[in-house]
């Protein structure tokens, strides 16, 4: 019965680590992205190929995360 526990206590610990490891790299990654989406959007807006619209640019940002 002891091991068990020890293996769960193990698991657990484990699960909260890669969720708390996942929210400080995502939450790390939006504020890299949102510092970067004015130059992202001065940059499309260079282009003469194709309009850059709100819907591009939500794309563009999005695929960066």
């Amino acid at each position: 019965m002891k091991n068990i526990d020890k293996g769960s206590k193990a698991y657990l610990g484990s699960l909260t680590f890669v969720a708390v490891l996942g929210g400080l790299l995502f939450g790390y990654d939006t504020a890299v992205i949102s510092g970067a989406e004015r130059a992202l959007e001065a940059f499309f807006s260079q282009a003469t190929d194709f309009v850059y619209t709100k819907g591009w640019h939500g794309i563009t940002a999005s695929s960066a995360l």
